[in-house]
């Protein structure tokens, strides 16, 4: 830890270290760069590179550098019996070290939020940033007894020296949305992306699934706050491209468009359901969820062949139900969503040697398999009008594909 950054904590950047657990916990999930801290049951899916440099003598504040930009990154949490709120946080936090703060405060999924926009000295250098500061409950298998009922107000800040906090604004803001509690969030859009895109207005859709015409809706804003993710999240994916950890951001990149766009898909997913499961239930009274991905998976087959070659060149999986049109990633991501959210377990799987995606679903029949930890994985084939199960010859070594998990 730089001389620059122990002079900060003196100062108390994060502000009135507290005794918060003799026991606290913090662990690194198997995903390279999940971290967790179990008493608050938060789990952040940092950029590949972070390591934890620093924690105080409490365990209740931690300073995190990346190995390939400068970025800063500090998370603490405060003594719910001092700070009944979040923007008490950034008032203490300003009167602490100075500089600007622009708070606005926001409900994500119904907790108390706030995000900010910062600027500060240190040291003569000026920082800027970005910041959430959110408000949630502590996990009562873990948290001290006195903790059990109140909520604990958890600051994350992420910032950079003023030369290049501008160019490297979308890495910070990538950092505060890969922020989850539970596994429901990891199937909503983060912190920062639900803040900037209003989630409560929709617009109607209408598809043809068969010979079924499905009327259902899809956030008004869904199109575009996919993009603002995607592209986004490909821009700090460049940045890893000769990295030796380049696989692993591969799969933070799709896992966070995966958790961008699940929930956009909700209405259209229980309008099929509805539409699509009296049917199913006859022809395969066990199991009418794996008839309807079938169904599903013959149509998005027929989808027109469309690459976005601008950034990205990833449909998002909103405008490919507008369009009926994407490319091979986009198809088979939209299918995982599908059959999550139809309650079948599903992994996406890319390659960088076969420039292909292929989708996997956890269904016992017969086809070609990848497995993934304990679970083999049926593969789907969605650029080719070819049965579930079936894939080319060519595309078949296994260890030529990077298995995305989406859990």
């Amino acid at each position: 830890m730089t001389t620059q950054i122990k002079r900060l904590f003196k100062k108390k950047l994060l502000l009135q270290f507290f005794a918060l657990l003799t026991f606290f916990i913090f662990s690194q999930f198997a995903h390279s760069e999940y971290f967790s801290f179990k008493e608050f049951d938060l789990t952040i899916d940092l950029p590949e590179g972070y390591t934890l440099k620093e924690s105080n003598e409490n365990r209740d504040a931690f300073y995190f550098e990346n190995d390939t930009l400068p970025v800063r990154f500090a998370i603490k949490f405060y003594d719910p019996q001092k700070f009944t709120n979040p923007n008490q946080v950034f008032d203490s936090l300003k009167n602490s070290i100075g500089g600007t703060f622009e708070v606005n405060n926001f409900d994500w999924f119904n907790r108390e939020c706030v995000v900010s926009n910062f600027s500060f000295l240190m040291n003569d250098k000026k920082f800027n940033g970005w910041g959430v500061c959110i408000q949630v409950p502590t996990n009562k298998e873990f948290a001290k007894k006195e903790f059990h009922d109140q909520k604990v107000s958890i600051l994350i800040l992420t910032y950079a020296d003023e030369q290049i906090a501008f160019d490297t604004e979308g890495f910070m803001l990538s950092i505060l949305d890969s922020v989850f509690f539970c596994k429901e969030d990891f199937r909503r859009p983060g912190i920062i992306s639900s803040f900037a895109f209003d989630s409560t207005q929709t617009k109607k859709l209408n598809l043809t699934i068969g010979k079924n015409e499905i009327q259902t809706k899809i956030n008004s804003e869904s199109v575009l706050r996919s993009e603002f993710v995607i592209n986004r999240e490909y821009e700090i994916l460049k940045l890893f491209a000769n990295h030796k950890k380049w696989k692993e951001a591969w799969k933070r990149y799709y896992r966070a468009i995966f958790r961008e766009s699940y929930n956009s898909l909700d209405f259209v997913c229980d309008d099929i359901l509805k539409t699509f499961l009296p049917q199913a239930k006859k022809v395969n009274p066990q199991n009418p969820e794996v008839e309807i991905l079938k169904l599903l998976f013959r149509w998005v087959q027929h989808f027109n062949y469309e690459r976005n070659f601008n950034n990205s060149d990833f449909v998002s999986v909103a405008k490919s139900l507008e369009t009926l049109s994407s490319d091979c990633d986009s198809r088979s991501m939209l299918m995982c969503i599908f059959a999550e959210h139809l309650g079948i377990k599903s992994t996406l799987f890319v390659s960088r040697e076969y420039s292909h995606a292929v989708f996997g679903v956890a269904i016992n029949e017969d086809g070609a398999k990848i497995k993934v930890q304990n679970t083999q994985f049926l593969l789907g084939e969605t650029t080719a009008k070819i049965a579930l199960g079936l894939i080319a010859k060519e595309h078949n070594d296994t260890a030529k594909w990077i298995a995305v998990e989406l859990d």
